[in-house]
């Protein structure tokens, strides 16, 4: 089984290009290094680096795994990012995005019932033109949107007209 520990080793050789300076900024050994790398392509099943000058590279197939695992540890480090300010602050925080002149006249008085009920959960609120607003709701950086319809959004979100 793949570990997340193994994927941290790969990306550190790759940013440091040596095993020794890899093992030395990961705070391991360097024997404990070459073995992370060693059981990650036994796991895989194939090379993934090859030593050039004394430095290691992506073999062709590890170019490919490590397209894939670049998105697993970023996804890693973006959830270490939500468990970081759940530790910070229990009760979460919401982001609301909207286009130009829909938030104040929506939910003002909605707002202000939430704040007075939960008055620990941190709000934040932005404006911004259709196309920004329309790539926030596809990339996921939202807690709510405000937008007049139609709007081009991905099949998760749940619409629910608020006026007419």
């Amino acid at each position: 089984m793949i570990r997340l520990r193994q994927l941290q080793a790969l990306e550190y050789v790759l940013s440091n290009r040596t095993l020794t300076r890899a093992a030395e900024v990961f705070g391991v050994t360097q024997p404990a290094m070459t073995r992370l790398i060693a059981q990650l392509e036994e796991d895989v099943g194939c090379k993934l680096l090859h030593r050039d000058q004394g430095r290691f590279q992506l073999t062709a197939q590890g170019t490919i795994f490590y397209d894939a695992a670049s998105r697993v540890l970023n996804a890693a480090r973006q959830l270490e990012g939500v468990a970081q300010s759940l530790r910070e602050d229990s009760e979460g925080s919401i982001r609301i995005i909207s286009s130009y002149g829909l938030i104040g006249s929506l939910i003002h008085r909605a707002l202000a019932t939430f704040v007075a009920d939960y008055p620990s959960v941190k709000i934040s609120m932005d404006t911004m033109r259709r196309p920004a607003l329309e790539e926030a709701v596809h990339n996921g950086k939202f807690d709510i949107a405000l937008a007049t319809l139609p709007v081009r959004a991905p099949a998760l979100c749940a619409i629910e007209t608020l006026a007419a």
